[in-house]
């Protein structure tokens, strides 16, 4: 079975500023993917997705009023994203 570590219930922080949410997972060589909404969250220019052996990371920079959501970990086998393991969850406040 795999487990992860739970996130924070809340991450709270203001605009501009940066997050970083972390998780970790109880096996070496998982596949995770960071989702919003059930959407899987690609890197860009603001957003930093890191893996670590079986820590997680997620970095959103510069953030705004519109990043103020719900974001998830989810541990999933193979290539497929929709065969969730596991998952961890989260939200995210922002302050103007």
């Amino acid at each position: 079975m795999v487990f992860i570590r739970k996130l924070e219930d809340l991450y709270t922080n203001i605009e501009k500023a940066s997050i970083k949410l972390e998780c970790e997972v109880n096996k070496e060589n998982v596949r995770c993917v960071w989702k919003r909404y059930g959407k899987q969250i690609e890197e860009d220019d603001r957003i930093k997705i890191e893996s670590e052996g079986r820590i997680q990371r997620l970095t959103i920079s510069n953030l705004n009023l519109n990043d103020k959501q719900n974001i998830s970990c989810v541990a999933v086998r193979g290539r497929n994203d929709e065969d969730e393991l596991a998952s961890t969850s989260t939200k995210i406040i922002i302050k103007g």
